[in-house]
């Protein structure tokens, strides 16, 4: 049986295309750099920077990590190639602040997820829109896609397939 990933617009930012998972497993396979590695980098790029999402954008064939950060007053958007690791732009777009400074680091929220599926590779992670804090993570195993849910202190509160798949 072969399951399709919808993650559409804001999951994985693929424009309203369904990817399938062997499209998904291709593209973190070719990354030479992985989207936990490059918080770090994203973070580095302005001045008291902290990552608060993160996804992985596939467009027009090529693989982005796309990040959302909250430096200086200001929300960037910044994509780094899958590639090198390289800053292929970066945005400020608009004001903003962490709305949950005593969480946990989106790195480690991270390496939570990805620890809690074997051999999972973070797609997406965003704000929870249940539990204040918390992180919803798209994370992909070999051949299924699974949400992580990280509660601000590190927690795991839920792990289950993900919702955004189709039979």
């Amino acid at each position: 049986m072969k399951r399709t990933i919808i993650l559409v617009l804001a999951s994985i930012g693929c424009a309203g295309e369904a990817h399938d998972v062997s499209t998904l497993r291709e593209a973190i396979d070719q990354s030479q750099v992985s989207i936990h590695d490059m918080v770090g980098v994203a973070e580095s790029s302005m001045l008291d920077g902290r990552a608060v999402t993160a996804e992985l954008r596939l467009d027009g064939g090529r693989a982005l990590y796309a990040y959302g950060a909250i430096g200086g007053g200001s929300r960037h958007d910044i994509r780094i190639d899958t590639i090198d690791g390289a800053i292929v732009s970066s945005a400020v777009s608009g004001a903003g602040s962490d709305p949950c400074p005593d969480s946990i680091s989106l790195a480690e929220a991270i390496a939570i997820a990805e620890g809690e599926v074997e051999r999972g590779s973070v797609i997406a992670a965003i704000p929870d829109d249940d539990v204040a804090c918390a992180r919803e993570i798209q994370v992909l195993g070999p051949d299924l896609l699974w949400e992580v849910k990280v509660g601000a202190d590190g927690a795991v509160l839920e792990r289950e397939e993900s919702d955004e798949t189709e039979d």
